[in-house]
């Protein structure tokens, strides 16, 4: 673009710059490069009616553009002037080409200021169409300078952002699109221009597209939307300004558009979105303080531990939510979570109500993308209910030990390869052992050879029978003892161990071998008094006694 209008309208008969032809001057006028000069840049037409104002221009007088366009010139002057005598004056004064002249010109508040002018006319086939008046301006030469040095950054902008940047006419065919536009569809910007939306998107979504172009020019507004499409299979989300341009009468020639993909920005939203609902489902507290330490979120599981829902704390000091029930614990805390960024540890909140609840607490400190501390976030479950049971279960457990440790039976918890994990005080007395001593010692080591089989398959099985194992005391002595157990379980039924209950029945032994021996002792006496009767007894056996036993004992 920049070639094709350098390289038309120079005017040799009056050695001025391109801009001078119409075609050229209007070029540069829709490219709203003329919003870039810092002098105030007004063209009139023929009859001295204004048609363009420039920023400069609005910043010098004090009216906007649409205040002015459309008004005479008159109104910058302090005196008025006929119409027919402005004419004569113009084309006396530029009949070289040009007018430099310093005039009296008046702002829209009423003040008078001397302005350096510069009028140069704008021709098309030699017919004057308007002038171009310069005020406060830059010497001719740094005036096309300026002019290319604003195209130029408005080209590498164009060229270079990330955005896509794009001209449609009424039928919706590009007329011109950067780099970063023709990248949606996969091509080139030439390999665009001519192009349209029926042939780069898809059909339902060609149409969607046309249909809001065509909505837009007959509105004659411009909109920033969010839409989505396929352009290359891909669906992506644009964040669109887009609205009708216009020629310099006035009148909608097309539509300009600029389109950022936000579509990473709506994925993370997305994320955010999803992570934001499941922190609010879950049960534990999740709440976040600022630096000032006031609250910033709440989540559900928040309203349902400390009894006040997230409206009724935002932006509140946490300190007037709940407390630390000591200051010295809050303080170790904290000087962990600054020093390690994190902090994990159980703690008591005494709530707003005055409730005291016990709690598992984790800190995090949260930073921004520039490493900065900006506040601070607390998980928080509520263990209220599980120390009350822990209590519970610790005095259940120590009545039990009690019981246990009085208790007048043996009682050994073995492991699941028979280590000893538990002696009370009387199966220590019954094995003559300390308990220190036969802690963590092989049972098997304990017990005698004779019985040991036994043993082994009863120890890991709840057959309801106790049965009978002889131990070896430390002095060397025996140990008989009726021994019942009751085997232990993981959750996943893997077998952890075994408590067994020994009562000492070695006394009962020693007296059941000692009937055992008194009754052989009996036998053996027996035996002998019948053998030194067997003689006799034989004769029981002849024919001629049997006749005689028979009369006299049948």
């Amino acid at each position: 673009m920049e070639d094709r209008i350098m390289s038309q309208g120079y005017v040799e008969r009056y050695g001025l710059n391109f801009f001078c032809d119409e075609n050229n001057f209007r070029s540069i006028y829709r490219s709203g490069l003329l919003d870039f000069m810092d002098s105030a840049v007004i063209y009139i037409d023929k009859n001295f009616f204004i048609t363009y104002w420039n920023l400069a221009a609005e910043k010098l007088y004090g009216w906007a553009a649409e205040e002015v366009e459309g008004k005479n010139m008159d109104i910058l002057f302090c005196n008025q002037f006929d119409a027919e005598k402005k004419k004569k004056f113009m084309n006396k004064m530029l009949k070289n080409g040009r007018f430099d002249f310093k005039i009296t010109h008046k702002t829209r508040d009423g003040n008078v200021i001397i302005i350096n002018s510069r009028i140069i006319p704008i021709k098309c086939m030699e017919t004057i169409r308007g002038y171009l008046v310069i005020n406060n301006p830059l010497g001719l030469d740094d005036f096309r300078a300026d002019i290319k040095k604003n195209y130029n950054i408005v080209k590498t902008i164009f060229e270079n952002t990330t955005d896509s940047i794009y001209l449609k006419d009424l039928n919706g065919h590009y007329i011109m699109i950067n780099k970063a536009g023709s990248a949606v569809f996969g091509k080139k910007p030439e390999e665009v221009i001519g192009l349209g939306d029926r042939q780069l998107f898809p059909d339902t979504e060609a149409e969607e597209i046309i249909k809001c172009d065509k909505e837009l020019m007959e509105g004659g507004e411009t909109r920033t939307f969010e839409e989505t499409v396929h352009s290359i299979g891909t669906p992506k989300t644009y964040l669109s300004t887009k609205g009708p341009y216009r020629d310099s009468k006035g009148n909608i020639k097309g539509l300009f558009g600029i389109s950022r993909d936000i579509t990473p920005i709506k994925e993370a939203e997305e994320n955010m979105a999803y992570k934001a609902l499941m922190l609010s489902q879950v049960n534990d507290a999740v709440v976040m303080v600022d630096n000032e330490k006031c609250i910033t979120y709440w989540n559900k599981g928040a309203e349902l531990i400390y009894g006040l829902k997230s409206g009724e704390v935002m932006g509140k000091p946490r300190e007037d939510i709940y407390k630390w029930s000591t200051s010295e614990s809050e303080r170790s805390a904290y000087q962990k979570l600054e020093k390690n960024g994190y902090w994990h540890g159980e703690n008591a909140h005494v709530r707003w109500d005055g409730k005291k609840i016990h709690a598992e607490t984790t800190l995090s400190t949260i930073k921004n993308e520039n490493n900065e501390k900006i506040g601070i976030l607390a998980v928080i479950r509520d263990v209220t209910e599980r120390k009350y049971l822990e209590k519970k279960l610790t005095e259940s457990e120590e009545r039990y030990r009690i019981m246990v440790e009085k208790a007048k039976s043996g009682v050994l918890l073995i492991g699941s390869r028979g280590h000893i994990k538990y002696i009370n005080k009387k199966m220590a007395e019954m094995l003559g052992f300390k308990a220190q001593e036969v802690f963590n010692r092989n049972i098997f080591e304990l017990i005698d050879d004779k019985t040991l089989r036994t043993f082994r398959n009863h120890f890991k099985l709840d057959k309801g029978n106790p049965f009978e194992v002889k131990f070896t005391r430390k002095d060397g002595s025996y140990l008989w003892a009726l021994v019942s157990t009751k085997t232990l379980f993981k959750d996943n039924n893997e077998y952890m161990g075994s408590i067994l209950i020994l009562n000492d029945i070695t006394a009962r032994r020693d007296v059941e071998k000692s009937l055992m021996n008194a009754m052989l002792e009996k036998d053996r006496n027996f035996k002998l008094i019948v053998g030194n009767m067997a003689e006799a007894l034989k004769l029981l056996m002849k024919q001629e006694y049997s006749e005689d036993y028979d009369r006299e004992y049948t």
